[in-house]
């Protein structure tokens, strides 16, 4: 009790603090950004400034940004490397460039004909890492597609990462540098934007500066928060709310299922009925659950990547009905999909499916996750735990009838 009193006068402490105030007013500025879930979203970060580079689009702008914008990228060479110089691109007009989004998987493309025949293509990361050989993949079709044209390649990044770590033809560009560029722009010719524009940029601002680019200011302020009221933080970083939340509530209301041992990132469960079945409780209990069950779903998640996965695994349990179960598996791959190869000495993944892919979870708000989350669990109850329930089962008492003993 003692304990719960002290915690409450820790975090009474973290709420009087001005500090905390002026910290928290920051952030609940209404955004419209922000409240369409735009923070971290790279397809609506691309998606807003592929808009504001197009020329012909409502914003009333014309090329004025698009043309500082590619200013902006040719300062990053030297100025014998440019493909085009500042001179041609500040005379010619830019109103017929062609600004696209995904082509080829490209977040933005840029399309200048004739006379500058120049291409731009932009890769754009805040969440998401580069993959392995991405950037060159687009390199090489831009550079197939594009034969005789000037070509600049461009990492967009938060950071504006050193390109030279995935490949030198890039250049980087950081979310600091677009931040400037807008505050320039806004300041220079602030009084001939409509209001509507006006207000959507510096919301833009606030929210980039907010959630993509390190403020210095505000950064500084939440350190010393921190070390002043740091046991509130951890207990309010311990209470957060859990990346499996979503599905265990959902996993709970079934009462066909039984949870096993979990924890915050991972969650096991088995169908009720397995319980009976005694080729399915074989395992020691001190070397994987203290149920004794030796095959279990498990539900994985990542919380750097949010990706969520959901497995059926094999534990600890006699070899000769571990190999029995995993050969039979292995022979009806339309069921036990992804089964890893080969066998796992103590544990062996016999299924295996995504829940929620990174690649999705980096362009959802937490509601939509949960949502992708609740349709993909569906369709797996509905659809594949029968169906692996089933031939599993099958399995089992094809080992019983050879009268092995687990």
């Amino acid at each position: 009790m003692r304990h719960a009193s002290q915690i409450e006068e820790k975090l009474s402490a973290l709420l009087d603090d001005q500090r905390f105030q002026t910290l928290d007013a920051h952030y609940r500025k209404f955004n419209i950004f922000s409240a369409l879930g735009a923070d971290h979203n790279e397809l609506r970060h691309s998606n807003f400034l592929a808009f504001l580079l197009r020329p012909n689009e409502t914003h009333g702008l014309g090329a004025d940004f698009l043309r500082r914008f590619l200013r902006l990228l040719l300062q990053k060479f030297e100025s014998h490397a440019r493909p085009v110089s500042s001179l041609e691109l500040q005379l010619v007009d830019l109103d017929g460039a062609i600004v696209e989004r995904e082509k080829d998987n490209i977040d933005i493309f840029i399309e200048l004909p004739s006379p500058l025949k120049l291409v731009v293509a932009i890769e754009n990361k805040i969440r998401s890492p580069v993959a392995d050989g991405q950037l060159t993949r687009y390199k090489e079709i831009v550079r197939r597609r594009y034969g005789g044209w000037h070509q600049i390649f461009v990492l967009l990044t938060p950071e504006g990462y050193d390109t030279d770590l995935y490949d030198s033809a890039y250049v980087a560009c950081g979310y600091a540098e677009i931040v400037n560029l807008l505050s320039s722009y806004i300041e220079g010719i602030g009084q001939q934007l409509s209001a509507e524009l006006t207000l959507v940029l510096v919301h833009y601002l606030q929210m980039v500066k907010g959630s993509v680019v390190e403020d210095e200011r505000l950064r500084e302020l939440a350190r010393q928060l921190y070390y002043g009221h740091r046991d509130a933080f951890e207990y309010v970083y311990r209470s957060r709310p859990n990346l499996l939340d979503p599905i265990k509530s959902l996993i709970e209301v079934e009462d066909t299922l039984v949870f096993d041992r979990s924890n915050p990132l991972l969650l096991r469960f088995a169908p009720r009925d397995w319980t009976k079945i005694d080729v399915f409780n074989t395992c020691p209990k001190n070397a994987w659950t203290k149920s004794g069950r030796n095959v279990l779903f498990e539900i994985k998640g990542n919380k750097e990547t949010e990706r969520i996965t959901i497995s059926l695994v094999l534990g600890p349990a006699n070899k000769g009905l571990r190999d029995f179960i995993y050969s039979s598996a292995s022979k009806m791959p339309a069921i036990f999909v992804n089964l890893v190869k080969p066998m796992g000495a103590v544990y062996s993944t016999i299924f295996m499916r995504e829940l929620l892919s990174a690649s999705a979870a980096q362009n959802m708000d937490s509601e939509e996750k949960s949502k992708a989350i609740a349709q993909s669990w569906d369709d797996f109850f509905k659809t594949e735990l029968p169906k692996v329930k089933t031939e599993i089962e099958k399995i089992a008492a094809a080992y019983e009838s050879l009268g092995e003993k687990a």
